[in-house]
């Protein structure tokens, strides 16, 4: 595989979501609604999951006390993720067969 093709797939997974996105949107009966709706909504997750991180980091950074202890923050902030992970994927695989096909 040459380069040009690893960085047109490359392209192709970054564009690929957000292309599809935009065209069911632009086609859709309303499409100015749902464009906007999309777009409010992509900034309120953005919005309220950097906001919930940013405290949490912040809380956990302030616990770590003077300069020899950031090491020690670090690894707190790693294991915080790491829970945080792990409860999601327990969440999904306990609610693994009670998806529904879309309406």
């Amino acid at each position: 595989m040459n380069l040009l093709s690893v960085l047109l797939l490359a392209v192709v997974m970054i564009a690929g979501p957000q292309i599809i996105s935009a065209v069911f949107l632009a086609s859709s009966r309303e499409a100015k609604r749902s464009s906007l709706a999309y777009v409010v909504g992509a900034g309120l997750a953005m919005l309220i999951g950097l906001t919930v991180w940013y405290f949490v980091f912040h809380a956990v950074r302030g616990t770590g006390g003077g300069q020899g202890k950031h090491e020690g923050t670090r690894h707190l902030i790693d294991w915080v993720v790491l829970a945080v992970l792990l409860a999601l994927m327990v969440m999904v695989f306990a609610r693994r067969k009670r998806s529904q096909p879309p309406k």
